[in-house]
């Protein structure tokens, strides 16, 4: 499969995903990109393929990786993960952190009055 851009791809894996109600934020180059949906979900790409950490750990407690070639197949795969992770209870700190985070442009837009 031929590469193409990378921040290309992590827009249309981003697009995919809104399509499922799934929020991510894109950050990268042509070269590298990332896509982040929750803590330790994050998609890499490259151009040529998408992986990430499953929610999975393997027999000895390290985390399993998968793939994908094309963001459609990615972004069903990912949002499945992402809802498993969303029922699951964070660490105090890092909850607090999302809900700040998901709060965000309320912040931003009182903070800018």
């Amino acid at each position: 499969m031929p590469a193409r851009a990378a921040d290309a791809m992590a827009e249309e894996l981003q697009a995919a995903l809104a399509a499922l109600n799934v929020p991510a934020i894109v950050m990268g180059d042509a070269e590298r990109a990332v896509c982040s949906l929750w803590p330790d979900l994050v998609a890499r790409m490259d151009g040529r393929m998408i992986w990430w950490s499953t929610s999975r750990r393997s027999v000895r407690g390290r985390a399993l990786w998968t793939f994908a070639w094309v963001a459609p197949t990615a972004a069903a795969r990912l949002a499945d993960t992402y809802r498993i992770l969303r029922t699951r209870p964070l660490p105090v700190p890092l909850a607090e952190l999302v809900d700040f985070a998901l709060d965000l442009p309320e912040v931003n837009d009182a903070a800018h009055e």
